[in-house]
């Protein structure tokens, strides 16, 4: 296989496998800003410390079950 014909069939191709690890390298030098999040400490501990209400009394078919 030769790369003849990515050479001289395809010229700006070429240009753009050349100009690639510039790319990168400018995007290395300049990464994107981080984003900010809020964390909602209370919220998440309200939903984990919330207590599971249990019925008065289980229906029949399950009292059933359970003999």
């Amino acid at each position: 296989m030769s790369w003849l014909p990515l050479s001289f069939g395809a010229p700006m191709v070429l240009w753009g496998l050349l100009a690639l690890p510039v790319i990168w390298w400018l995007l290395r030098l300049t990464p994107p800003r981080p984003q900010t999040e809020v964390f909602p400490p209370l919220r998440i501990l309200a939903r984990v410390l919330r207590r599971e209400e249990t019925p008065q009394q289980s229906p029949w078919w399950l009292t059933l079950l359970r003999l």
